[in-house]
């Protein structure tokens, strides 16, 4: 199924977009009062800089890292989360770069089967899986006055797995899912009651969306993160009644 297939109901979240691409980080970055900020990110491939481009290098987790403390410094009350939708490490590889560990900025991690070699040489770092038995299928966040449930899923089972998991996460204000090469089951996904937003990697080199259906709200992650995914959550006793995704360039000019 398209993502403009997805209903648009009249109780759906209202969804905008941003595009934040000019000018030094302070002129990238937004003060407001959302409840919850998500920052995404996904498929490093075990690179810490920025890709190889010839003419304008992208991305690279010290710039990410350098976007997420400014925005903190900038907004001290707003909680904001740091998730990774998988590929982060190179796959079957178990020489993990020390500097990938020390440069990791993240507080949630999907874990995809191909980086398990990786994964088990790093076990301090926040990983989770509902697919992987041997990892936590979820983590929990407090988030100012909220509470984040966030779960993650790769592969063909993805629906039957962020179905068990649900249950545990009932009391939570808040529920996202990180799906890494889902294929078509992002719109039953997003069906499953209680997900509030699906954040989908995938190999994505262009913007798509935001999308939503009904009262949750699917947007995507950049391969590699050139783009970094700033979704901006305005939450009331439904569930969220606002999200702004933006997309922050992480060009040189942010060094």
């Amino acid at each position: 199924m398209l993502p403009s297939l997805l209903s648009w109901a009249a109780a759906a979240p209202q969804v905008t977009t941003e595009i934040a691409n000019e000018g030094p980080l302070r002129r990238r970055l937004v003060s407001d009062d959302a409840d919850v900020v998500l920052l995404v990110a996904s498929e490093q491939e075990g690179i810490v800089g920025p890709c190889g481009c010839s003419i304008e290098p992208l991305g690279g987790l010290d710039r990410m890292a350098s976007v997420v403390r400014s925005m903190r410094r900038r907004t001290p009350n707003t909680p904001i989360l740091t998730l990774n939708v998988g590929g982060l490490l190179a796959s079957t590889s178990r020489d993990t770069d020390a500097a990938m560990v020390q440069a990791s900025p993240f507080d949630g991690l999907l874990a995809t089967a191909a980086e398990r070699p990786g994964v088990e040489a790093t076990p301090d770092l926040p990983w989770l899986s509902a697919n992987l038995d041997f990892l936590p299928a979820f983590r929990t966040f407090s988030a100012g006055d909220h509470t984040v449930g966030v779960t993650g899923v790769t592969g063909p089972d993805a629906v039957a797995a962020v179905r068990r998991v649900l249950p545990q996460l009932a009391k939570v204000d808040l529920r996202v899912v990180l799906a890494h090469r889902v294929g078509t089951q992002v719109p039953e996904l997003l069906a499953l009651p209680g997900v509030d937003v699906v954040v989908e990697a995938g190999g994505f080199r262009a913007r798509y969306g935001p999308y939503t259906d009904e009262d949750s709200v699917w947007v995507r992650s950049w391969q590699a993160t050139p783009v970094l995914g700033e979704l901006r959550l305005w939450l009331d006793e439904e569930g969220i009644e606002r999200a702004v995704y933006r997309w922050v360039r992480l060009d040189a000019k942010l060094d």
